[in-house]
């Protein structure tokens, strides 16, 4: 794992990878947010990654979205272990992509692991690399339509003369207005 775009702290002592976190802060409930980082290898040797996985423990709002290889292949967990090749020339790398969707208002954490034969990790990790990602799930309402005058009076309007009457459409609310469709109501 390559330390220099990590969000791993390194063991200066010991020059292993500790401490990785994450935190997406608040996130509205009801949409999804993500977090992509990069496995890559800086070694001389090809770098054997054999799972990505969530813990059992871990918030389901957090799922393991997409695992993409550097020719833009996506990884079948079901086929197994892949291998991310030697880089010297920084081309070599996969994109991890861990989607977080809060459905209610709470704190949400998870702990995803990344299996592998990296050197770089404390022997005592059995190969393993934990990511602490945690977020927040916020109520941030719902959208309010407003629309000004209510009605419209066109007044006396001539034949083949045209009238008009100038609408204001407004969200007073606190999320996002979405208008899909918009037409007139049936005049009887």
């Amino acid at each position: 794992f390559d330390e220099t775009a990590s969000a791993c702290e390194l063991d200066e002592l010991e020059m292993h990878s500790v401490n990785c976190t994450f935190t997406y802060g608040d996130v509205p409930i009801g949409e999804g947010r993500f977090f992509k980082f990069l496995i890559k290898n800086p070694s001389p040797v090809p770098l054997v990654v054999n799972d990505i996985f969530a813990t059992d423990s871990s918030d389901p709002t957090f799922s393991l979205h997409q695992v993409k290889m550097h020719d833009s292949t996506v990884w079948d967990p079901t086929l197994g272990a892949f291998e991310v090749g030697p880089d010297n020339e920084n081309t070599e790398f996969v994109e991890v992509t861990i989607r977080y969707a809060p459905q209610v208002e709470t704190d949400g954490k998870a702990d995803f692991i990344i299996v592998s034969d990296a050197a770089n990790l404390d022997p005592e990790l059995n190969g393993e690399l934990n990511i602490h990602i945690t977020g927040v799930g916020v109520d941030v309402g719902s959208p309010d339509i407003v629309i000004s005058p209510e009605t419209c009076d066109f007044g006396e309007v001539g034949v083949n003369a045209t009238g008009y009457c100038d609408l204001t459409i407004k969200n007073e609310g606190r999320r996002d207005l979405e208008i899909s469709d918009l037409g007139f109501a049936d005049p009887s």
